[in-house]
């Protein structure tokens, strides 16, 4: 588990260095959406960060830290919206709090994948 939430905290703004990584990865992707030359360096990035959400998942799994009954690959590509969105928060906030914030939701995911998923009688309409 630590291993996996290791490899995920590189993919955050936790500090100056990723945040400018994620600025320049973002910036590359808006870029790319007209400049067609560009896609095949965003389209590597985007790759790079989907290989390691499934390699987290992959870890856990064989860790005990999936849940049998969590499919692998939609974790995965739920894992990389959660991340997605934990990094642009982490980019508009700004404040000292965004990397312990960010830390703590990625923690709190990961412990969930451990259990059950929700059934379907309990999801919200």
């Amino acid at each position: 588990r630590a291993l996996a939430e290791a490899l995920l905290a590189q993919l955050l703004p936790l500090d100056a260095e990723r945040r400018l990584e994620i600025v320049a990865q973002a910036q590359l992707g808006v870029l790319a959406l007209t400049d067609h030359s560009l896609r095949p360096a965003a389209q590597r990035l985007h790759d790079g960060v989907d290989r390691a959400c499934r390699a987290a998942i992959g870890i856990l799994d064989d860790t005990g830290g999936l849940h049998a009954a969590r499919q692998p690959a939609f974790e995965a590509t739920r894992l990389r919206a959660l991340l997605d969105g934990i990094a642009m928060q982490g980019l508009w906030r700004g404040d000292a709090a965004a990397p312990a914030d960010a830390l703590t939701t990625l923690s709190r995911h990961l412990d969930e994948l451990a259990l059950p998923p929700p059934s379907p009688e309990h999801r919200r309409a």
